[in-house]
């Protein structure tokens, strides 16, 4: 539904097509057509581009934004195999919707100062590790020696950005969205997504779409508090 097509709607229509115009519409559908063409293979192409990149073995792991403020250990101290039960060799490939980023990046802007904090912390983590677009970093290198406090091997974490596709249109309720885009980063990269997240609606909204859902839960304090 481009501008041209438009144009060319109200050109057919018109009451004085003349062969002269009739001759320069064909040239302008013509046009058309071969731009379209091209649009299309390189929509193809991209999506050939994503399914091979995404063809690698691990496990690919989408977080909310409520574990990188709630989890006890900030971005580059935790061990993400174990939240998602993984060790030795098998990598986690950690990805980042981008409603996750905006969403980060609405949080260091306002919110109590440990929110702002994580959310700025997290988005320069980010910064560091991807210099370009469709850059793949490395959170965590692959390391033998690395083990946890019960002796297993840690695994080594890679991240990425996931933009949203073009023309795409988010969905009213950010979790909704960041579901969204996990199911649809499951048919693309053929294998089922683990998503993280400390919030039980979150992880209601993924099971129910079919998701492998890992959900956290920070410590209570061990008496109710007073009512006020």
């Amino acid at each position: 539904m481009t501008r041209r097509y438009w144009s060319l709607q109200q050109g057919i229509a018109s009451a004085d097509l003349t062969k002269e115009r009739g001759a320069s519409l064909a040239a302008l559908v013509d046009l058309e057509l071969e731009e379209r063409e091209a649009d299309l293979k390189g929509a193809l192409d991209a999506f050939e581009q994503q399914v091979h990149r995404w063809s690698r073995a691990g496990r690919f792991v989408v977080a909310d934004t409520s574990f990188y403020i709630q989890h006890p250990q900030k971005l580059e101290e935790l061990n993400l195999g174990s939240v998602v039960k993984v060790w030795g060799d098998e990598p986690v490939h950690l990805l980042f919707p981008m409603v996750v980023i905006d969403e980060l990046d609405n949080l260091k802007q306002q919110g109590k100062n440990h929110t702002r904090w994580r959310a700025q912390y997290t988005l320069a983590v980010i910064d560091r590790l991807l210099n370009s677009p469709n850059d793949i970093g490395v959170l965590r290198e692959r390391d033998a020696h690395a083990t946890d406090d019960e002796g297993r091997q840690i695994s080594p974490v890679t991240v990425e950005v996931v933009f949203d596709p073009p023309s795409h249109r988010r969905l009213p309720i950010n979790d909704d969205e960041i579901v969204d885009r996990a199911v649809a980063i499951e048919a693309l990269a053929g294998r089922q997504i683990t998503l993280i997240t400390y919030d039980t609606g979150q992880a209601t909204r993924a099971r129910q779409a079919g998701l492998n859902v890992v959900k956290l839960q920070q410590k209570l304090e061990p008496n109710e508090p007073p009512r006020t």
